[in-house]
């Protein structure tokens, strides 16, 4: 097997041992090595980490990233050093504290379930400057943290950085997945470095390739898949929900060029939702993750075994044995980011990429709750992007524009025209004829031309800081030229005027708010869940995304005509209608090396 060799001073005896950071080792302050002293450094690449069938640690599913081979390539490695407490430790090579190597595969490289690639680097040790390096961590792919080149990072800093880290490509496209040390903790507490023992040290290469230091490492991102699973015979539900209806698919829909399988539009009642007498269906156009947290911790923080066995002794949340922990904390302040419609882009049978988002709270390792009539979910989701349409006799879709308004349902056109008869006779528009002392002023009601259909958001009604805020309801605005050329009053003799285009704009919507898919464009998301027991929804790593895991998320079935969408260029931050299209999203989600996490969801809507 080809070697590479590093030739670099490092100062001091090194000394390496899986020890947890209140577990450090002694360093033996004797005589000073006058030879130099190779060291081998085995950088270990964990599977994706994926469900658990059993009760015990290594009781699961883990993937290897066979078809997609760049999530383990390792285009560039860096160490870091440092001494007994974690301070940097500059090295002989421009006097900082890291070094940047060039790994080599190693044969037979693979120990699955948990390891699925193994690489190896060869240090030599200079006696020269010897002090107390004791211990490092490894950075693959670091050209994507933005890290300091001129800087020396102590354990402390290193560990404590946070930033953007969801890019899993360079600006030339090349796949470059960022990797860090894998964090976890033992009985004594967390570990996020690796220590050198003297047997590590060796007088040849040979020695050293026989007793490496191992270091194992672990993706920053965590990975999201998205796919069908229909469920063609139904399902039962336990307790008072209703049963899952039976999905009636049809394959090979033409749509815009492209072709779907479309399911057939049911209430959760079963019964077969239809526009005059065509059935409706639903395509699933796209997907993506929403609610992405925006940072993510450099190096993943957990707490010790004991602090986070307070969690009802759930064993998972971290594997001493595996090297690894399967919760993590987030970095403080994180912020949510979410998609329009339009920028849902996903294929349906993909994958993406996201930032995790767990815990919130480091001592017992919860996510917060949160009151969803003040705050919106602090939960990452798959929002699926769908279309309402109905089919001909050669399964050509055609979208349709649905509207439900007052317990009766519409068309787009015939909703405007509802609404807009209950308003026209309290809105009188002033016109003026002739001139001079041949002047006329008049005073007719609106025209049904002079308003639009907008958002709830863009009617003042809704806001971006509830869950609860009916952002998916639609109401009256004037439109621009209405609001800009004419003057308003509130009777047709022109004695009460409105106070100016706000009020007669307020008067608009304080209307009830009508349903209204344009277009036929729809949406259904779920919540993304990690690991755990529910526990009232209290946290304890039910809801969450952590790295290096993967989520794979199936959809088994759909109920329900899905959020409605009027303007698809507007932020979704995603919400369930209420009233009766009330959907339910049944979730199996597994988590299998990356650690994969499966959902299959039922879309009740």
């Amino acid at each position: 097997m080809k070697t590479f060799k590093l030739f670099v001073s490092l100062f001091g005896m090194v000394l390496f041992c899986a020890c947890s950071e209140n577990d450090l080792p002694n360093v033996n302050d004797g005589e000073v090595e006058k030879e130099g002293r190779y060291m081998a450094v085995e950088i270990i690449s964990p599977s994706a980490a994926g469900t658990r069938t059993g009760t015990e640690p290594g009781n699961g599913d883990f993937e290897e990233g066979i078809g997609t081979p760049d999530e383990n390539k390792v285009n560039s490695l860096r160490f870091y050093f440092f001494d007994a407490v974690g301070n940097p430790v500059s090295i002989a090579v421009g006097n900082k504290n890291f070094l940047d190597a060039t790994p080599v595969p190693v044969e037979a490289g693979k120990d699955m379930p948990n390891v699925e690639q193994k690489l190896k680097a060869i240090i030599v040790i200079s006696p020269e400057n010897q002090t107390k390096v004791t211990s490092m961590i490894a950075v693959a792919n670091f050209d994507m943290a933005g890290l300091d080149n001129n800087k020396d990072y102590g354990r402390t800093e290193l560990a404590g950085l946070n930033g953007d880290y969801s890019s899993v490509s360079k600006v030339d496209g090349t796949a470059n997945f960022m990797m860090t040390s894998s964090t976890y903790a033992d009985a004594n507490g967390q570990v996020t470095r690796t220590y050198i023992k003297p047997e590590n040290l060796c007088t040849s290469e040979e020695l050293a390739l026989a007793n490496p230091v191992k270091i194992y490492i672990e993706r920053v991102v965590a990975k999201v898949r998205l796919s069908t699973n229909w469920n063609k015979v139904g399902k039962a539900v336990s307790g008072n929900q209703k049963a899952i209806p039976a999905m009636e698919i049809v394959e090979n829909v033409s749509y815009n060029g492209k072709t779907y399988t479309a399911v057939k539009a049911k209430d959760n009642k079963g019964q077969v939702i239809k526009n005059g007498d065509k059935d409706v269906y639903i395509l699933f156009t796209n997907w993506d993750v929403t609610g992405k947290a925006n940072k993510s911790q450099f190096i993943k923080k957990v707490n010790s075994t004991t602090a986070w066995a307070t969690l009802n002794g759930l064993w998972f949340w971290n594997h001493p044995a595996y090297y690894r922990s399967y919760w993590a904390v987030n970095p403080a302040n994180v912020t949510l980011l979410y998609h329009t419609h339009n920028n849902i882009k996903q294929n349906i049978g993909g994958f993406t990429y996201c930032q995790e988002n767990a815990a919130d709270n480091f001592e017992e390792g919860t996510k917060s709750s949160y009151n969803p009539a003040n705050t919106t979910s602090n939960r990452t989701q798959a929002i699926i992007a769908a279309m309402l349409v109905t089919l001909d006799g050669s399964n050509n879709a055609t979208p349709i524009s649905l509207a439900k308004w007052a317990g009766a349902e519409y068309t787009e056109t015939g909703v405007k025209t509802a609404m807009f008869a209950l308003i026209e006779h309290g809105i009188y528009v002033k016109e003026t004829t002739g001139e001079g002392d041949s002047q006329v002023t008049t005073y007719r009601t609106i025209n049904k031309d002079e308003v639009k259909l907008v958002t709830a958001t863009e009617a003042g009604k809704a806001n971006d800081q509830s869950e609860e805020s009916k952002r998916y309801l639609s109401y009256l605005k004037l439109t621009e030229n209405a609001a800009k050329n004419n003057v308003y009053y509130k009777d047709r003799d022109g004695k009460e005027p409105y106070k100016d285009i706000d009020a007669v704009n307020k008067y608009l919507c304080d209307m009830p708010g009508a349903k209204i898919w344009h277009d036929g464009l729809t949406y259904y998301y779920t919540d993304i869940k990690h690991l755990g027991q529910e526990l009232n929804n209290a946290g304890y790593g039910y809801y969450g995304v952590v790295r290096n895991h993967i989520y794979d998320i199936k959809i088994e079935s759909v109920t329900g005509l899905g959020t409605p969408v009027l303007n698809p260029d507007e932020n979704i931050i995603p919400q369930h209608p209420k009233e009766d299209n009330d959907t339910y999203i049944a979730v199996q989600i597994q988590i299998l090396s990356w650690r994969r996490v499966n959902n299959n969801v039922d879309l009740k809507w």
